[in-house]
């Protein structure tokens, strides 16, 4: 028997399979989707994935054996091998690479190889193997590491599996699990009454002895802690009782689950509107596979998402429904929780990696119906899916920034399609590209135009132009600063929405111009009130300078304002509220989103201030003021998205408001007032919006026209990036030429630096294209992989290709 076998490396030269023979004692245990240990190059041993198992012959010479099976289970599913075969080739990445989304995450099996001397008296010729030898008798139980570094020894792995062959050396390999299954002792009650009441008889002075006997008699089976701690009996007394034949002891698993512990009120199911019950027949019992959910903030789109997955359940099918951030997480696990109890797992980087490891062993072991979380779950283990539901579908987090560059909404379609599984997107400000296909009949376009309450938020547009002429200089206005004393006052709720933390946006100085800048990336440096600058790119930091240190001068400026100034501002204006900062600096710590915002629904806080992550999902029924502080901040980056981000953002945000029995007020502070995209937003007026940037992506030939793809080479040496990034050009405009295609079909942008010219120390260049369908550039993407891996690949120098980013810069 034979299996091929990928190497869980993510070289490029490894992509490939490498055939093993099964031994006869593991045949049975090798199996698709477990890792094993096996021989690889000349002495080492590696970790693979095997990938198929097979009894015919293959055409090699010589054919190593597996040495090891490290899993009792497949770590990756059927499914999870289909869907790593078509991200692999959608976006042009390796096989492992493609393979590891579909594991457990920071699942590794780690290989310590230790030599020690067997021959003590051998006689050796050879100089390396005799700097060896005498290096073990000097450190017998070395590590290859250790000795490596002792001997200085060049192919050290070649020349000590020469010397294993001969005899003089043995080596061992030291495997440990990046994470470890938890397991608790308990003890078991094997006895009868008579044979105890003996004992008691006998032993009265072993009372400590008695009582525990009493204790498991009556329990059973107990956690060795928990009968230690009731009846005060020691390790040393439980072996006594356990040779006395009265108990048994054995390792029971346990789960870690955050969320074993956590105890919520019963759910009430509320009564579906009219609008509510048709989405949920239509999907349900409509012929179409593939939804988007259209509906307004506020109008109930989660409680559809229960309806149909409780159909589902009923009809034994299980759910996955993914939340573009960890901050939506809390809020939604307490609903689904409530509503389906144990069957709910949760998956987010929140968790430690032996949380989520462990998540995924309830998911596999077929005790979870539904499963939630961010894009990463998408990838879940679970089996028998019936409906993949994709939340705030139009979030960028969607979008994979690392390698695999994958879209989750493209990967949640695929694995529908494999699964024959409902998808449905939702949305109150879908995607342009996600409305375009709906409108197209691509997707069964539903609507939900009506709140629950019927009550839409009054929203009115600050021109905070007149605020700076009456000499108001805060980021806070003053129609705001009325509303929200009269929400303090009513002991009513206000979420402020600010997209910029830190204290000040950047530091430069009135006498030369001087701006303070990352050494490391080509950005200016936010203060923040704790006197550091900081880099929001790298975490690069530094103490604030007294004087410029270009000029010497003292006249240092503080420019923009962020969520730390904002905060400050409102306390002194507000000193009786109670305020709340939600953004990448207060949220850094486990479970600290779910605590802020249980800290402002349980303790009433007055306002809560924040970055994007409070602009969607939350719901709360006090909330009756929502603010954006400055709308203009989105609307002229140079990224084609800028407009629908911004529109996006501000309804979201405004719709935050008023989802109770109280009437909600939102609030837009803006200097360009006139502008549709603020216009249309007040109105909370999509479709108007959506057909104005439809027709000018049309016109510019932007998605869903066109597909986008950045190739981004990142460098340390700036000539080295620009030969590269020529070559790619070069090879790009020959596939081109060649084809005969023109700019409709394929529009080639001369290559030059990204916007974003330096992040890291990393030099960025890179060529931009537009392109009908992505889908037919496979080949050139892949020769254009190729060529960088054969002749620029170092440390040094990486390249990626992005097929439609979502950051432009």
């Amino acid at each position: 028997m034979f299996s091929d076998i990928i190497i869980t490396k993510r070289a490029y030269e490894l992509d490939r399979l490498f055939c093993y023979r099964v031994p006869r004692e593991l045949e049975g245990e090798v199996a698709p989707g477990r890792r094993v240990l096996v021989p690889f190059g000349k002495g080492k041993k590696e970790e693979g994935i095997v990938i198929s198992v097979y009894n015919e012959s293959p055409d090699i010479k010589e054919v190593k054996d597996v040495l090891e099976v490290l899993d009792d289970y497949p770590v990756i599913t059927e499914t999870g091998f289909k869907l790593a075969k078509f991200i692999k080739e959608k976006y042009i990445t390796t096989y492992f690479d493609a393979l590891r989304l579909n594991m457990p995450s920071g699942l590794k099996t780690y290989i310590e190889e230790k030599v020690y001397l067997k021959d003590f008296d051998c006689e050796i010729s050879d100089k390396d193997e005799s700097i060896i030898r005498d290096t073990l008798l000097r450190y017998n139980g070395c590590s290859v590491k250790d000795l490596k570094e002792k001997t200085k020894v060049k192919s050290i792995y070649k020349i000590l599996s020469d010397m294993e062959e001969k005899g003089i050396v043995t080596l061992k390999s030291d495997l440990k699990n990046s994470i470890k299954e938890k397991k608790r002792t308990m003890v078991k009650y094997v006895s009868d009454s008579e044979n105890i009441s003996i004992y008691k008889e006998k032993n009265k002075r072993r009372k400590t002895h008695i009582k525990a006997l009493e204790f498991i008699e009556e329990n059973r089976i107990v956690p060795v802690d928990l009968l230690k701690q009731m009846s005060g009996i020691t390790k040393e007394g439980i072996t006594i009782l356990k040779n006395e034949g009265f108990l048994e002891l054995f390792d029971e698993d346990v789960l870690r689950n955050p969320f074993a512990d956590r105890s919520y009120n019963k759910d009430i199911e509320p009564e579906l509107t009219v609008e509510q019950k048709k989405a949920v027949d239509e999907i349900i019992n409509g012929k179409n596979r593939e939804f988007l959910i259209h509906g307004v903030t506020g109008s109930g789109k989660t409680e559809v998402y229960m309806k149909v997955i409780e159909e589902m359940i009923n009809c034994g099918k299980n759910a996955i429904v993914l939340v573009p951030e960890i901050s939506l997480t809390p809020q939604m696990t307490e609903r689904f929780i409530k509503r389906f109890k144990k069957g709910v797992a949760v998956l987010h980087s929140g968790l430690s990696k032996e949380e989520r490891y462990d998540q995924m062993r309830l998911i596999r072991n077929g005790k979870i119906n539904l499963v939630i979380g961010a894009r990463s779950a998408i990838f879940a283990p679970v089996k028998n899916v019936g409906v993949i539901i994709v939340d705030e579908e139009h979030e960028n987090s969607y979008k994979s920034d690392i390698t695999p560059k994958y879209d989750t909404i493209e990967v949640a379609k695929e694995r529908a399609r494999i699964e024959n599984a409902k998808l449905i997107l939702a949305s109150a400000t879908p995607s342009v590209v996600s409305y375009y296909k709906a409108i197209s009949g691509e997707y069964r376009l539903i609507e939900l135009n009506n709140r629950i309450n019927n009550m839409m938020p009054d929203v009115i547009v600050s021109d905070m132009r007149k605020e700076l002429e009456d000499g108001n200089f805060s980021p806070v206005g003053s129609l705001l600063k009325e509303e929200i004393r009269k929400n303090i006052d009513n002991k009513e709720q206000t979420i402020l929405f600010l997209n910029r933390r830190g204290y000040s946006t950047f530091v430069s100085c009135r006498s030369c111009g001087y701006v303070a800048k990352c050494p490391h990336c080509e950005v200016s440096l936010t203060y923040h009130k704790n006197g550091r600058l900081v880099c929001h790119y790298c975490g690069y930091e530094r103490e604030m300078f007294p004087v410029c240190p270009d000029c010497g001068s003292k006249y240092i400026k503080y420019f923009g304002k962020g969520t730390e100034k904002v905060e400050e501002e409102l306390k002194k204006e507000f000193p009786d509220a109670k305020i709340l900062r939600m953004d990448a600096d207060t949220t850094g710590k486990k479970f600290s989103h779910e605590k802020i915002l249980k800290k402002f629904e349980e303790e009433k806080t007055d306002i809560l201030l924040g970055t994007q992550m409070i602009t969607k999902g939350l719901d709360f029924s006090n909330v009756t003021l929502s603010a954006v502080l400055a709308a203009d901040g989105g609307l002229y980056l140079n990224d084609y998205r800028s407009l629908e981000r911004t529109f996006s953002q501000i309804t979201q945000v405004v719709g935050r408001a008023g989802r109770g029995e109280k009437k909600g007020r939102g609030i837009i502070q803006t200097y360009s007032p006139d502008h549709y995209v603020i216009e249309l937003a007040k109105e909370g007026n999509y479709k108007k919006f959506y057909e104005t940037e439809i027709n000018l992506r049309k016109k510019m030939q932007f998605p869903p026209f066109c597909d986008i793809i950045n190739i981004i080479c990142r460098c340390e040496d700036k000539e080295y990036g620009k030969k590269l990034i020529k070559d790619t050009y070069n090879i790009l405009v020959n596939y081109k030429n060649d084809l005969k295609l023109n700019d409709d079909d394929m529009r080639i942008y001369k290559p030059g630096f990204a916007p974003l010219s330096k992040i890291k120390n990393m030099y960025r260049l890179r060529v931009l294209m537009k392109v009908k369908n992505s889908e037919n550039l496979k080949s050139v993407l892949e020769k254009v992989n190729v060529h960088y891996h054969k002749n620029y690949k170092t440390d040094k120098v990486m390249l990626s290709v992005d097929i439609n980013p979502v950051n432009m810069l």
